[in-house]
């Protein structure tokens, strides 16, 4: 009950006077941001991908910290064993391409609907750069193909051989490493999603 009133407190009465926040002594700003600060941290628990004037409630180093991509990674691990289904968006099952949308929109981030098209939603890295959280990217099935065709996130780098979370045509999701000859032979390269990037 004590939330529920400090968030209305903050819809109904901080945000008209943020948006008049030059008028307003420093000290008074002080206050209304530690208010802030304290019901962001509220909504924090009660969902955690809820969004404030459309931003997500991670503030900028957590945004672009490993525990942001730990947190996005324990989501994704949550769904392991969810069967392949082609075209499949939700829990009942996914394809490679909506299982990384699905895992990525539940902390606001839209990606593309393809595994083609979301290479250009992050920022290439190289392969030795590679961390937890990037989307790797390989081949189809024809290993001489020009075109990516299939789309997972990186979960492990500790050691030299990096694995990866994935919807898998046999398996569903499923952890595989890029060490594999059948994924070796395949990838085409990965991208790093940046939060901070894709707020709307």
């Amino acid at each position: 009950m004590k939330k529920i009133f400090k968030i209305t407190l903050f819809v109904l009465v901080f945000l008209p006077l943020k948006s008049f926040s030059n008028t307003y002594s420093s000290d008074t700003l002080t206050v209304f941001e530690q208010l802030e600060k304290s019901i962001l941290e509220d909504l924090r628990f009660l969902k955690p991908d809820i969004r404030i004037e459309n931003e997500l409630l991670y503030d900028e180093d957590e945004l672009n910290s490993n525990a942001f991509y730990e947190t996005l990674l324990e989501s994704a691990n949550s769904y392991l064993g969810t069967p392949y289904r082609s075209g499949g968006k939700t829990p009942k099952g996914f394809d490679c391409s909506g299982f990384t949308s699905f895992i990525f929109s539940r902390f606001g981030i839209k990606l593309n609907e393809s595994s083609r098209s979301q290479i250009l939603n992050g920022r290439k890295i190289e392969k030795k750069d590679i961390q937890k959280g990037d989307l790797i990217f390989f081949k189809g099935r024809n290993s001489k193909a020009k075109s990516i065709g299939h789309v997972g996130i990186v979960s492990d780098t500790t050691t030299s051989d990096i694995s990866f979370i994935h919807s898998a045509v046999k398996g569903g999701v499923i952890v595989s490493k890029m060490s594999e000859p059948y994924y070796a032979a395949r990838y085409v390269a990965a991208v790093r999603v940046e939060p901070l990037i894709f707020r709307n």
